[in-house]
């Protein structure tokens, strides 16, 4: 698949200097203890920052060949990629990304920030540039790429010793200093991680839409091509594998369903074109969901050489009256 797509800016930082200027201003208590286990200057070497426009889907999906698709019961581990491949791993953004990372919030994207520091440092420095920091605009996804970003920290979020509620969410407000600390690994050396950004839509009820339906859909197939298209471009590697990693996206505060939204990745990773799609379900409860979801893909693409019209897909998929959850209060 071949398309001619050009992102709305793109931004090479220097990653030492982007550190110096721009540093993370975490105001809870809490964050700044973890902060400090993984403190330090990053290396040297360039953090890539673009934003790129919404596509309109492709009249049928299909066409490419299928993704090769893993589901795993855990959460990220920014893992080495194997040689030849890129790998993406998807950030749950708010519309305006990274906005909430400093305070107590630890939803997703607030944990990952957290991990990856530079991610507070990009937000600061794109706004000083006057750069857009939001992932809708005018109701439409821009989604943020983000490559070649330090993570100098791993944060234990389940249950443990001294944590039998985890540290996830409202818990890690919760917690004393010394139990964040704790659950806190420095990576020495830190790794670096590719981020997508992307928002789900929030807050729904009742059944939804065939509108919304088409509208997440095309936020995740926007969001993916463009990290093919970056992959594509990085130097060092010819034709890599280009990877995805994910989960149960806006199924956390924003009460989305969980085998919708993993039905529209699984049939937006086939529409982009990627290599592969890594599920996380963070935990064994979480497989029956994404598998009931991988069982709906499968009757749409029975077939690897299959190919359907994509408004005839979203007509199928809201014909089975999927409705909205409640958000957890993270």
């Amino acid at each position: 698949m071949t398309i001619d797509l050009e992102p709305r800016y793109r931004v090479n930082f220097d990653a030492q200097e982007l550190a110096e200027q721009y540093p993370p201003a975490f105001s809870d208590r809490n964050k700044r203890a973890v902060a400090a286990v993984g403190a330090g200057p990053p290396a040297p070497g360039t953090v890539a920052v673009s934003q790129w426009p919404a596509v309109k889907l492709p009249p049928d999906i299909g066409a490419t060949a299928p993704p090769r698709l893993e589901e795993r019961p855990d959460v990220y581990d920014y893992g080495e990629p194997p040689a030849g491949e890129v790998h993406w791993y998807q950030n749950f953004a708010n519309a305006d990304v990274f906005a909430y990372y400093a305070g107590s919030l630890l939803a997703q994207d607030e944990l990952q920030v957290l991990e990856h520091p530079l991610l507070a440092s990009v937000r600061h420095a794109l706004e000083d540039r006057g750069l857009g920091t939001f992932v809708v605009e005018e109701g439409r996804p821009a989604p943020l790429l983000v490559a070649g970003v330090e993570r100098r920290v791993a944060l234990e979020t389940s249950a443990g010793p001294g944590r039998p509620g985890g540290l996830y969410g409202n818990a890690f407000a919760a917690a004393d200093e010394a139990t964040v600390r704790e659950a806190a690994q420095r990576l020495d050396p830190p790794t670096r991680s590719n981020i997508l950004a992307i928002e789900a839509p929030s807050y729904g009820s009742g059944a939804y839409t065939q509108r919304q339906i088409a509208a997440i859909l095309q936020t995740a197939f926007s969001g993916y091509l463009a990290a093919r298209l970056e992959a594509l471009a990085m130097p060092g590697v010819d034709e890599p594998g280009v990877v995805m990693h994910t989960g149960f996206w806006g199924c956390g505060a924003y009460g989305g369903n969980r085998r919708l939204m993993a039905l529209l990745q699984l049939v937006a990773a086939r529409a982009a074109g990627l290599d592969a799609l890594v599920f996380h379900t963070v935990d064994e409860s979480g497989l029956d969901p994404f598998r009931a979801a991988l069982n709906l893909y499968e009757r749409i693409f029975p077939q690897e050489d299959v190919t359907q019209p994509t408004r005839d897909i979203v007509e199928a998929i809201h014909s089975l009256g999927f409705e909205w959850g409640a958000g957890n209060g993270t």
